[in-house]
């Protein structure tokens, strides 16, 4: 058999191959499957940061607690200290925990870079949320609508999507009035756009807003 006749079975069949599997379970919403892949293919590879991201990005969405994605960015950061993307999701994850004043200096170790790069625009969201956790609605806010107005204008919808998910969250979280429409047209947006990522994201966030609403 020449290498190029395999079908699609023979190629997920290859052993190890634990990257593939982990994009096809993603493309397929199979998240846990998804994430079980990512975890592997990690210990396969432990100084790759890619894996970690992955299967964090996934713990944090899936799980109720951020605990394991912190475990595994931590984990990530002990073989790639500087990378920022990293650096972000730590404090993100960590602020999700509460603990704000760590999260505060995984960010500072972050490159300056510009507000509307991709990496830029994210660390301005992320930095809105440990504002709004803070008890800093006034920063939260502009630091929510600088990193969306910078999605926008560069047409990186995904992103535009994913910063105003978060945003009316937190809006709900301190009862905004205007967050429920937010959240609804950007659950929306996410469906239509239908990245399984930013679909798993949209869920949680609602899940996280009605849990805030009987709570």
């Amino acid at each position: 058999m020449r290498p190029l006749d395999l079908d699609e079975r023979q190629w997920t069949d290859v052993p190890r191959n634990f990257e593939a599997a982990g994009w096809t379970n993603y493309e397929a919403q199979q998240f846990q499957a998804a994430r079980a892949a990512y975890l592997a293919w990690f210990q396969d590879e432990p100084f790759s940061a890619e894996p970690a991201i992955l299967a964090g990005y996934l713990s944090h969405l899936l799980d109720p607690t951020p605990s394991r994605a912190i475990d595994l960015t931590r984990m990530a950061l002990a073989a790639s200290p500087a990378e920022d993307l990293l650096l972000n999701n730590m404090a993100f994850y960590l602020a999700e925990a509460g603990q704000l004043d760590l999260a505060q200096q995984y960010l500072a170790r972050t490159q300056p870079l510009p507000p509307d790069t991709e990496l830029g625009l994210t660390l301005s969201a992320t930095r809105g949320l440990i504002a709004f956790r803070r008890g800093n609605e006034k920063l939260g806010r502009a630091l929510y609508e600088q990193a969306i107005a910078a999605a926008r204008t560069r047409s990186l919808w995904e992103y535009e999507t994913l910063a105003t998910l978060y945003y009316s969250r937190e809006l709900a979280r301190i009862q905004d009035p205007s967050a429920p429409e937010r959240l609804m047209r950007a659950r929306l947006i996410a469906e239509k756009i239908a990245e399984p990522g930013l679909v798993l994201t949209a869920q949680r966030a609602t899940a996280d807003v009605l849990a805030f609403s009987e709570a």
